[in-house]
Formats: structure tokens, C-alpha cells, sequence
């Protein structure tokens, strides 16, 4: 992460390069309604350009992906890799994906969530409700992520986003803030980690720049480690 968190423009060359080369390859099936979305509810991988991408409820299927055009994903599905490039991804309650990543968009993700491996965005913010599980790192750039009583079995890495962990929240690996101080219009204060009560980062909390903290727990403190 910490190489194409410096050179996001990288990841996002890569998303697309691979997109195109799954065009040959990816059905796209069913008509589009008045609204000019498509509604897919098969097993199978679903790609669309210029157009919104709908998962109706208790689906099971393979990759969804989605240039300029948001992801919708509903109840009880169960999918592998969603992607998307300038929309945003919502993901409703009981849904299983293998990961999940965006650029130019946000990602709301509902209650008792699971995915295998990595959560991630670039310029684009990262919420996520209770009961929810990621296997992987939570990655963005440009956003904030807010996690509401949701297990990390991996790290948090940001660069300029403010951090939200709240009702017993658990990250068991790192909490780092990567790159430089941004001279950014959307940046312009360091960003915050905040932590409540309830929740705890089990590794180190690892800066590369100046960070406000505000801890329920003020011996966390004790976690934090400049670089």
C-alpha cells in the first residue's frame, strides 16, 4: 500500500487497464429501466460503463466493476471483487465480498459486513457499520473512515483523512498516517484519530506527520510512534 498510496495515480492506471482487459471477457446482461441502470441477479461477473450497477438482495456472484457509474449492492449478497472508478459504492446489511475498492468516490458499507480481504479508496471516504468484519488493511488517501463497532483484522493506513473508531471497534494490526502535510484545499488542519471508549488498535499507531489525537484512552498515547 505505501507505494501506491504515494503514487495513487499508479493504482488508478492499474484499475483501469484492468477493466478494459476484462471487457472481452465480463457478460453484461439485462435490460436497463427508465433510469438507465442495469439490474443483475445471476452468477456471474458484471461490468458497466456510463451507467449504474444495481445487485438485487440474496444474490450470489462473481466480480462487480463500474467506470463513471455507481455500485449499488443490496441485502444478503454475497460477491467477490467490487470495484468502481468516479461514482460511490453502497453495500446494504449481510453482504459478503472478497474486497472492495474505489477511486474518486465513497464507500458506505451497512451492518454485519464481511469481506476476506482490503477495503480500500482514493479521494473518497470509508463508512462502515456494526457488526462488520475486514479481513484486510482499510486504505484511503483523500477520506475520512469511520468505523462503527467493526473488527480490522489487518492495518489503517491514510494519508490525509480523519480516523473515527467508535462502539468497540478493534483494529488488531497498525493505524499509520502516511505522506507529507497536504497543501490541499480539501486538507488544510492535520487529520485526527479519534477513538472512543470501546475501541482499541491493537499494534502501533505510526505517523509520518503531525496528527491530532483525541483518545478516550489517554495511555494510548504510549502507542504512537514517529517516523
Amino acid at each position: 500500500m505505501t507505494k501506491h498510496m504515494k503514487f495513487p495515480i499508479y493504482g488508478f492506471i492499474g484499475l483501469i487497464s484492468s477493466l478494459f482487459m476484462l471487457a472481452g471477457c465480463i457478460i453484461h446482461v439485462g435490460a436497463s429501466d427508465a433510469n438507465g441502470e442495469y439490474s443483475y441477479a445471476s452468477d456471474k461477473d458484471y461490468s458497466s460503463t456510463n451507467k449504474s450497477v444495481s445487485v438485487t438482495s440474496g444474490k450470489t456472484i462473481g466480480d462487480v466493476s463500474s467506470v463513471n457509474g455507481s455500485i449499488s449492492i443490496d441485502d444478503n449478497v454475497t460477491a467477490q471483487e467490487v470495484s468502481n472508478v468516479n461514482g460511490r459504492i453502497t453495500i446494504a446489511d449481510n453482504v459478503s465480498v472478497e474486497s472492495v475498492s474505489i477511486v474518486n468516490g465513497r464507500i458506505k458499507i451497512g451492518e454485519n459486513f464481511k469481506s476476506t480481504e482490503s477495503v480500500e479508496t482514493v479521494n473518497g471516504s470509508i463508512d462502515i457499520e456494526e457488526g462488520s468484519y475486514v479481513g484486510g488493511n482499510i486504505e484511503t488517501v483523500n477520506g475520512d473512515v469511520e468505523l462503527d463497532n467493526v473488527k480490522v483484522a489487518q492495518d489503517i493506513v491514510t494519508v490525509n483523512g480523519d480516523l473515527f473508531l467508535k462502539n468497540g471497534t478493534i483494529i488488531e494490526g497498525d493505524v499509520r498516517f502516511e505522506g507529507k502535510p497536504s497543501n490541499s484545499n480539501w486538507r488544510k488542519n492535520p487529520p485526527t484519530l479519534n477513538v472512543d471508549e470501546g475501541s482499541k488498535i491493537l499494534g502501533k499507531i505510526i505517523i509520518y506527520k503531525d496528527v491530532d489525537f483525541n483518545f478516550a484512552d489517554p495511555s494510548m498515547m504510549e502507542k504512537v510512534e514517529r517516523r
